[in-house]
C-alpha cells in the first residue's frame, strides 16, 4: 500500500489489491469511513493494522461499524441456525438408526456366539455357576464385535472351556482374541502343527537355522517375520539366538507327536535344547482351544526324529528303538 497526494479533497490510499481510495470519497461508500474499509478489505494491510490497534488503545475507536457488520452477521446467523436445526435434526436421526444396526448386530453376535458354544459344554462337569461374573462381562463386551462365523467359533470354545473348567482362560487371553484377526488365527493354528509333547509340555519345535528356507515350514507359511508376529501378540515367545531349554527330572525323556511316541535319551546332559519357540500363557490356552482341529505335517514327526537322532539323543531311523 502507499500513500499518494491527490487534490484539495486529501490524501488517497492505493491498496494492494488494486484499488484507490480516497478519504475524501466517504459519501461514496455510504458514509463508511476510510480506515474502516482498509480494515475490511484485509487485516494483514499495515493500515488495518494499525486501525486495530488504535482501536484497541483508545476503546471503540471502531465499535459503531463492528456493531454494524455484527448485525448483519445475527441476521445470517438466524437463517443459518434455521438450516442447521433441520440438518442436526437429520444427523440425529441417521446416528439413531446407524445405533439401533449396530446394537441388533451386536446382539446377535453374542447369542450365536453362546448358541456355538453349547455343543462344546461337558453336560455332566460344566461349572458355569462358578464362572466370576466380571470374565464374563468382559468376554461378551470383546465377543459382540465377531462376525467372522469361523472366529464365533473359536470364541464359543473359549467360551465353553471357561464354562466346563473355571480359571482356564485369562482375560489376558480373552482381550489378546480382541486383536487376533482372522487370518492371525489361522498363522496360529498353523503352528500348533509343529507342537510336540515333551515332558508334559506343549512345545512347538521351530528351528531358527531352517525357518527361512526349509519347506516344511515355509511351506505351511511359517517364517521369522510370521513368527516375530505372533510374538508381538502376544501367543509366542521367540529367541533366535539363543533357544530355550528344558531340565527333565530324568534323563528319560517321552516326547509325542500326534499319537507317535519316542524315548529321549539325555545320556549325561541335564538339559534339552528344545528350538526357538515356547507358548506364552495364552499361547498355552489357546492351543487347547484348537488342538482338537489340528492335523499333523506330514514328514515332520522324520524331520525332528533326525534332528534329535545327529544328537545323538535317540537312535537313528534305520535301528529300532530298545535295540
Amino acid at each position: 500500500m502507499m500513500i499518494r497526494r491527490g487534490a484539495r479533497r486529501g490524501a488517497t490510499v492505493s491498496c494492494r489489491r488494486g484499488r484507490v481510495l480516497s478519504v475524501s470519497d466517504s459519501s461514496k461508500r455510504g458514509g463508511q469511513p476510510l480506515v474502516e474499509e482498509l480494515v475490511a478489505l484485509g487485516a494483514g494491510m499495515p493500515a488495518a493494522v494499525l486501525a486495530k490497534r488504535a482501536s484497541d488503545a483508545v476503546g471503540g475507536l471502531l465499535r459503531p461499524w463492528q456493531m454494524r457488520r455484527n448485525a448483519k452477521a445475527e441476521a445470517d446467523v438466524s437463517l443459518i441456525r434455521a438450516q442447521t436445526e433441520i440438518d442436526v435434526q437429520s444427523l440425529h436421526e441417521r446416528a439413531r438408526y446407524r445405533a439401533n444396526i449396530e446394537e441388533m448386530t451386536r446382539q446377535r453376535n453374542m447369542e450365536l456366539i453362546l448358541d456355538k458354544s453349547v455343543p462344546h459344554l461337558d453336560q455332566d462337569n460344566a461349572s458355569p455357576h462358578e464362572m466370576e461374573q466380571d470374565w464374563i462381562i468382559n468376554f461378551f463386551e470383546k465377543a459382540r464385535l465377531i462376525s467372522d462365523e469361523e472366529m464365533q467359533d473359536l470364541w464359543a470354545r473359549i467360551l465353553a472351556g471357561e464354562a466346563n473348567h473355571p480359571g482356564s482362560f485369562s482375560r489376558k487371553t480373552v482381550n489378546i482374541m480382541e486383536d487376533l484377526g482372522k487370518g492371525e488365527a489361522e498363522l496360529f493354528a498353523s503352528v500348533c502343527r509343529y507342537v510336540w509333547v515333551i515332558n508334559s509340555m506343549k512345545i512347538p519345535v521351530i528351528d531358527s537355522s531352517d525357518i527361512n528356507t526349509n519347506p516344511i515350514y515355509h511351506n505351511q507359511g511359517i517364517d521369522f517375520l510370521t513368527i516375530k508376529h505372533l510374538e508381538d501378540i502376544g501367543i509366542l515367545r521367540y529367541n533366535g539366538v539363543a533357544g530355550f531349554i528344558i531340565q527333565p527330572s530324568s534323563r528319560t525323556i517321552r516326547a509325542d507327536y500326534f499319537g507317535k511316541v519316542v524315548e529321549i535319551d539325555l545320556k549325561e546332559q541335564k538339559n534339552m535344547d528344545v528350538n526357538n519357540a515356547l507358548f506364552t500363557v495364552a499361547g498355552r490356552e489357546l492351543y487347547e482351544i484348537v488342538r482338537s482341529t489340528l492335523r499333523p505335517i506330514d514328514g515332520f514327526f522324520d524331520f525332528v526324529y533326525d534332528k534329535w537322532a545327529e544328537k545323538s539323543l535317540v537312535p537313528p531311523r534305520n535301528i529300532p528303538q530298545g535295540s
